[in-house]
């Protein structure tokens, strides 16, 4: 394992041992805290793993960790050469209309041929074979320029095949929010069958989730729609009004708690995700 993989590795296990040590404080905090007051953490919205698709190799990658990326902004490309070769000759099979521009031009040569031949062999000046045989030419022809035009047709969803598997090797943001990892490096082989290590992880911070841990003895008192005061920690301890939107149906018979969850507004991302809270009745 590389050095640049193995400490990603020793990064996503502290995150989570982090995480766990935050929830312990926050039971401890709902067990010991006043009547009224109880703990809580603000995490990201929705957090997303970026990963690729396909299998290809990196050719670009285009933030860097703590950079702000709007949805469907190019975050990264694999590498695209043949792809793109072969996009430009299905684009130029498919715009080439020599090939029904001298069917066509056929056809009207039959016809007009055809037309003269019916006047003579109805004045009895050409045999009747002649002129049938003058119409067989201009169904023939006809047939020839249905096989053009659907020749034509085949290069033009054969070129749209082509652009839709070029585009696949540009990887757009699926969310607007904060990069807070980037765990590979321009070279890198990537797959999306690979579950250890994305390319990048990316946080939607404009909008919170409020992870609420309150004693069992405020179960009956609080519901779904119950308006809550939460109060981050200190810089961003300035009160905010939350709705609690979810809550859990059952007990943690451990810790003598339940989970509750809702969700405020972090316009401008003001308030990092991640840090602690506390809840007020």
């Amino acid at each position: 394992m590389s050095k640049k993989i193995y400490t990603t590795h020793l990064i996503r296990t502290s995150k989570i041992v982090c995480f766990s040590v935050s929830l312990l404080f926050l039971m401890s905090t709902s067990s010991h805290a006043t009547n009224s007051e109880f703990g809580c953490m603000l995490r990201p919205m929705q957090t997303v793993d970026i990963r690729s698709p396909i299998v290809g190799i990196l050719s670009n990658i285009n933030v860097e960790r703590g950079a702000y990326v709007k949805k469907g902004q190019v975050i990264a490309q694999l590498d695209s050469q043949v792809e793109q070769a072969t996009v430009n000759a299905a684009k130029y099979r498919y715009q080439t209309s020599a090939s029904i521009t001298a069917a066509q031009n056929k056809v009207n040569s039959a016809k007009s041929k055809a037309d003269r031949m019916k006047k003579l062999a109805d004045a009895q000046f050409m045999s009747k074979q002649a002129y049938e045989d003058a119409y067989q030419e201009y169904q023939a022809a006809q047939a020839e320029l249905l096989a053009a035009q659907e020749s034509q047709t085949q290069a033009k969803y054969e070129y749209q095949a082509a652009l839709s598997e070029l585009n696949r090797r540009t990887i757009t943001s699926p969310i607007s929010g904060i990069v807070t990892a980037r765990y590979l490096d321009k070279g890198a082989v990537v797959s999306p069958t690979d579950g250890k290590f994305p390319i990048m992880t990316i946080a939607q911070t404009d909008r919170l989730k409020v992870q609420i841990i309150a004693p069992v003895k405020y179960f009956k008192q609080l519901k779904q729609g119950s308006q809550l005061t939460i109060t981050p920690e200190k810089p961003f301890n300035n009160p905010i009004k939350m709705t609690v939107a979810i809550k859990d149906g059952s007990v943690d018979a451990a810790s003598g708690t339940f989970s509750m969850i809702g969700y405020i507004n972090n316009t401008n991302n003001k308030i990092p995700s991640g840090i602690l809270c506390s809840v007020n009745l």
